[in-house]
């Protein structure tokens, strides 16, 4: 009974938050200001958006390898009787160079796009801090959903059989086993946190997502889109046995990210909301919630 407890308040957050995005209408966003009415504005401007999205993207996954090189990480081998896996130390320096080379990488590929459409998707440095505030009151109504439905898809999973590793993620669960070098999770926590929802979200919402808005003309085929195609890409980060439950939170995690930034015409905030939903999963799997 005891047990059940935190899971019950989650639904009933979850269940609250729910019924407040509603009445804000965040599932039913009317066609973003910044996306083009005119189809001939739309046949000029998708295309250097959708190939920014995809020139961002295999940028960033070319200099993870390169990192990785570097590194040492990619020339790793588990021999017999020895590690399996890499030290947390390389793990660390392969992220921390990955994402030092990726992120001005991104956003330099975003800014040429951005100046081929008709309204920047980075605001103003001014408005920053205000945007950044909006996204922390935007990340308390739509994570409890978010974390919910990845519970009731891990427990859901449990139920049919197929147990889920609670740290469904590589990386996290780099950052949560026992290690004798703790000061390089700092690293990769930085990683999670901060880089990892930059490159993220510039590649996928401000670039792929705003391009196929663009296209289209409509909000949800694009938010689905580019969420199931962030769901898929991570999956090679997902242990086996637990993709389903781990997709089920991607998935809903993306859908809500793509509509803030479809509601908000702002890549910030999406961006924040990321960082703090990793934020958040770092800290209740060190805690073992």
């Amino acid at each position: 009974m005891t047990a059940s407890l935190p899971l019950l308040g989650l639904i009933i957050a979850a269940a609250l938050a729910a019924a407040l995005a509603v009445r804000l209408r965040l599932f039913s966003p009317e066609l973003p200001s910044f996306v083009p009415r005119k189809p001939g504005q739309a046949g000029e401007l998708a295309p250097p958006l959708l190939l920014g999205a995809f020139a961002a993207y295999s940028v960033s996954i070319l200099l993870a390898w390169i990192a990785s090189v570097l590194s040492g990480q990619a020339a790793f081998r588990a021999i017999p009787g020895g590690p399996i896996e890499p030290p947390l130390e390389m793990v660390a320096h392969t992220v921390v160079l990955a994402m030092l080379m990726g992120m001005p990488a991104v956003v330099a590929i975003a800014w040429w796009s951005r100046r081929l459409v008709l309204q920047p998707f980075d605001p103003s440095p001014s408005r920053l801090p205000a945007i950044a505030g909006s996204a922390m009151l935007w990340a308390f109504l739509v994570l409890p959903m978010v974390f919910a439905i990845g519970v009731i898809a891990t427990k859901l999973s449990e139920v049919l059989g197929q147990p889920v590793d609670r740290t469904a993620h590589s990386l996290l669960k780099r950052i949560v086993e026992p290690t004798n070098e703790p000061q390089w999770r700092w690293f990769l926590i930085a990683a999670a946190v901060i880089g990892a929802p930059i490159i993220e979200e510039v590649c996928y919402r401000a670039l792929l997502q705003r391009g196929l808005m663009t296209l289209t003309r409509a909000t949800w085929p694009a938010v689905v889109f580019t969420s199931a195609l962030f769901t898929v890409m991570h999956a090679g980060a997902i242990p086996a046995g637990s993709f389903w439950a781990a997709a089920s939170l991607l998935f809903s995690l993306s859908v809500c990210l793509g509509l803030l930034f479809a509601r908000t015409g702002s890549v910030v905030t999406p961006i924040v909301v990321h960082a703090l939903f990793n934020a958040a999963s770092i800290l209740a799997a060190l805690n073992g919630w």
